[in-house]
């Protein structure tokens, strides 16, 4: 279990840096951002969450404010 949330948490930080260089290059306003970032990159860190919420994984909360933390 902790193998596959380690491999979300990968998922997610792999599809929230290909959002950081299109921040880079296209200028967008903080909203958008953010809706893209719920967009493409929560649902991947979040998959089947329900499943495995019943343990306690921290990382996976450490990430997800990380992540909207870097944006505002």
């Amino acid at each position: 279990m902790i193998h596959d949330v380690k491999a979300l948490n990968d998922q997610a930080l792999k599809a929230y840096n290909k959002l950081l260089s299109l921040f880079d290059n296209v200028d967008m306003d903080i909203k958008k951002q953010i809706y893209l970032l719920g967009a493409m990159v929560v649902p991947s860190l979040l998959y089947c969450f329900v499943v495995w919420g019943i343990y306690n994984f921290t990382d996976v909360d450490t990430i997800h404010i990380r992540l909207y933390k870097n944006i505002l």
